[in-house]
């Protein structure tokens, strides 16, 4: 498409649009109801079930990405991954530990806990989704070689990552910046992922140029609905998050194009399929033990977006002062961690929270590093929505138009 001047033609243009603050629809009189759905769009079920998944199986490689869009070959972007099971079935029959105690009824065994870069991010993901499991064929002759090697059967499973970083502008923003196309063109970057690959294609000098001209700064509908609020992603200086919803963006197109990863809540390229609190929905089933997935029939790859410090806050763990190197922050680090490893005991709570299970090594990353620490509480607040989704907030049918374009920010429901 070439370069995009965002500067020109938009000056007097953000007060044709609606700039909200707060609940507001980018039209006075949003009236996109359940009932009005076009052709294309299709509800996002409990299961997620329309971006692949449904009903859910367990195992589930379980993700969470602590991000970061600053320059270096390996800056602070951080991934924790593992698997997420259950007792049903004895956990995943690898040579690994069993699950037999029935008062822990899910388990999240983190494999990986890397500072892998922003760089280096999309080959990270690809690669920790494959496990290699217990051998189950005869040992062989391997070829190439001379002697007898087992050969191991390779397992994709089911994948859902969390991502903390916007997955989108404000759509006062995104329409603003796009109202120096003509019409024709406009229309074509409608929806989320046209809009999104527009932006991530364009110098970042640009958007730059764009956010001064709109100079305002208002938060998502999603991030406005968080507790605590979350950052508007136009924030330029500490944290710098205008750079990072931009490489963010850059991620999540790569991560669809190339991983054929689902963007949750955007669905498909034809159309948003949410579900909302208005829609009347039977209970939701048990996960099912999936203890031998076909990689053939494994589904779509799911991100979404999580907001470490609202699922601290919902897990009845500390969201403040944690962050940094002070004495005071790793305490502070350490006492959320052995709050997380304590969090399948709570009898008080009605909701599904997997035993966290974390190696020694990890646990000490994760310590001194408050990246290292977010990527674990993404990885973990992705697992506890994943058990709760009827129980997380979702948006309203009025929101509908906003969300369609914005996302959501998924939080697991309050201990």
């Amino acid at each position: 498409m070439g370069e995009v001047e965002a500067g020109l033609g938009l000056v007097g243009a953000v007060s044709d649009l609606l700039v909200y603050s707060e609940r507001a629809c980018i039209e006075p009189s949003c009236k996109h109801g359940l009932s009005e759905m076009r052709p294309g769009e299709r509800f996002l079920s409990k299961e997620f079930s329309n971006l692949g998944f449904g009903p859910w199986s367990l195992p589930v490689y379980v993700g969470g990405v602590d991000f970061s869009a600053a320059m270096g070959e390996r800056n602070a972007t951080w991934f924790c991954g593992g698997l997420l099971e259950s007792s049903e079935d004895g956990g995943v029959r690898n040579n690994r530990e069993y699950l037999t105690d029935p008062t822990r009824p899910y388990l999240l065994r983190v494999s990986s806990l890397a500072n892998c870069g922003a760089d280096g991010l999309i080959d990270f993901v690809r690669n920790s989704r494959i496990f290699l499991t217990k051998p189950t064929l005869p040992i062989t002759q391997h070829p190439n070689t001379q002697s007898q090697q087992p050969i191991h059967p390779i397992t994709t499973y089911p994948t859902i990552i969390g991502f903390d970083f916007p997955f989108a502008y404000p759509l006062s923003f995104t329409n603003f910046f796009i109202s120096q196309f003509d019409n024709a063109k406009k229309s074509h970057f409608s929806n989320w992922l046209t809009a999104s690959r527009l932006i991530a294609s364009t110098p970042f000098s640009q958007i730059e140029k764009a956010r001064t001209a709109f100079n305002a700064e208002p938060r998502t509908l999603s991030g406005n609905l968080t507790d605590p609020k979350a950052q508007s992603p136009l924030h330029r200086i500490n944290p710098g998050m205008l750079k990072m919803t931009w490489r963010g963006l850059q991620i999540l197109t790569e991560l669809k194009d190339s991983l054929g990863f689902s963007i949750a809540p955007f669905g498909f390229d034809l159309g948003f399929s949410p579900k909302t609190t208005d829609a009347p929905t039977p209970s939701a089933p048990t996960p099912t033990p999936n203890p031998n997935p076909n990689p053939n029939t494994t589904p779509n790859p799911i991100a979404f977006e999580i907001y470490p410090a609202a699922a601290l806050k919902a897990l009845g763990l500390s969201h403040q002062k944690y962050k940094g190197r002070s004495p005071e922050a790793r305490a502070v680090r350490d006492q959320n961690l052995q709050g997380l490893q304590k969090l399948h005991t709570v009898k008080s709570t009605t909701i599904n929270l997997p035993r966290l299970k974390i190696s020694p090594e990890h646990a000490n990353s994760a310590l001194l590093d408050d990246n290292a620490f977010d990527a674990l509480v993404a990885a973990y607040a992705t697992a506890a929505v994943i058990l709760n989704l009827d129980a997380v907030r979702h948006p309203t049918a009025a929101d509908l138009e906003i969300v369609s374009r914005e996302g959501w920010i998924y939080v697991p429901p309050r201990v």
